[in-house]
């Protein structure tokens, strides 16, 4: 653990001295978090030809694939629960929020 001017402890919780002088030397006393890709989704519109991996109507993860969108397919999450290339005219994009992308992340 590295330890600022000012800084009276190696524990996490900074004093107030640590807090003033790490502030005011540009850095944010805030835990840095990965941002992470935002998540898309996409709901089934024609499952025919893969009536077993696809249900008509069910919003599915969207994984991105560079080269699978070249060909016309997009990576999705299936009802096995692996992610596998069907063609994208089978799906169409939906907008969902936060809460409920992370309700649709748990069922898997």
């Amino acid at each position: 653990m590295v330890q600022f001017a000012g800084q009276k402890s190696t524990g996490m919780k900074h004093t107030a001295s640590a807090k003033r002088n790490f502030a005011a030397s540009g850095y944010s006393t805030r835990p840095q978090t990965r941002t992470r890709a935002r998540r898309r989704f996409v709901v089934c519109i024609l499952n025919s030809g893969y009536p077993v991996s696809l249900e008509l109507g069910k919003i599915y993860e969207h994984l991105p694939d560079a080269k699978g969108a070249e060909h016309g397919y997009i990576r999705v999450i299936d009802e096995s629960g692996e992610d596998y290339l069907y063609p994208s005219r089978v799906f169409l994009p939906v907008a969902v929020s936060p809460k409920l992308a992370r309700a649709l992340r748990r069922r898997r």
